[in-house]
């Protein structure tokens, strides 16, 4: 089917920057009412704010021809379905970050030591998900939905529940075997992009990127759980054989470390 918005972010993805306004005023227009549900009793400048945002985040490459996360790829089905949960999942990833920085801001009001927050952190995580997600926000790449795809690969055995048990704890390793046994997991690391940005000290928005583009990568060879846009998520820089060997050797050594902690859970 005909989709304009498709069109002019492949184009502007190409470089023209006529089809990226046409596009950017498109896509205002398509995402406005579903960042206001999304939001609530938003004013109209809290709706402008996330729009803009959102817009800057999925619909503008960050280098010329650039990954652009709003343009589809061919195996998607629906541009327009696509474009609609590449904004959900983008907000849902907002709303976790601004939750963790109010958490954080209310434990230092209290007096609570780093560990204490990271705990308790971890614990509200955990109720959530016993109660699973909200309806209205439906998030296809969360670690819930990672453990129950088909396409995750037995990295802790054919069983779902220790893929999420897994992925509960994924939070207790270092944030590059985190990111990378994610992406194994085909969960969708995006929430810990501030994080890896500042270990790599790079800006925010390039690790986002690439995650994105990760997300929507296909098999290409370099791994057999892993391709080469996964691997460049935690290392950016320098040849590809010595990344792919680290990714491989962190990506086993976060198996293992993560087998150690369920064999320890009660």
């Amino acid at each position: 089917m005909h989709d304009t918005i498709q069109e002019d972010l492949a184009a502007y993805q190409a470089g023209d920057r006529a089809a990226g306004e046409r596009a950017l005023s498109a896509l205002m227009r398509e995402w406005r009412p579903i960042v206001r549900r999304l939001l609530r009793n938003p004013g109209a400048e809290e709706v402008d704010e996330y729009l803009q945002a959102m817009l800057a985040r999925l619909a503008v490459p960050r280098s010329p021809g650039g990954p652009i996360p709003a343009l589809a790829p061919e195996h998607a089905g629906s541009p327009r379905g696509w474009r609609s949960r590449v904004l959900k999942n983008a907000m849902i990833d907002r709303f976790r970050r601004e939750g963790r920085r109010r958490h954080q801001h209310q434990a230092l009001l209290r007096g609570d030591t780093l560990d204490m927050e990271k705990a308790s952190w971890r614990q509200q995580r955990r109720s959530r998900q016993d109660d699973g997600p909200p309806p209205t926000l439906t998030d296809p790449l969360s670690p819930q939905a990672a453990a129950r795809s088909e396409a995750a690969p037995p990295l802790f055995g054919e069983s779902v529940e220790m893929r999420e048990s897994a992925l509960a704890l994924v939070e207790r390793l270092v944030i590059r075997r985190r990111v990378i046994v994610m992406l194994a997991l085909r969960a969708n690391p995006v929430a810990h992009a501030e994080e890896l940005a500042t270990e790599l000290g790079e800006a925010q928005a390039d690790t986002e990127a690439r995650m994105a583009a990760a997300l929507v990568s296909w098999p290409d060879g370099t791994h057999k759980w892993l391709t080469m846009p996964m691997v460049r998520v935690p290392w950016p820089h320098g040849p590809d054989s010595k990344a792919r060997e680290s990714a491989r050797r962190n990506l086993e050594r976060a198996v293992v470390d993560l087998t150690g902690m369920l064999g320890e859970e009660p």
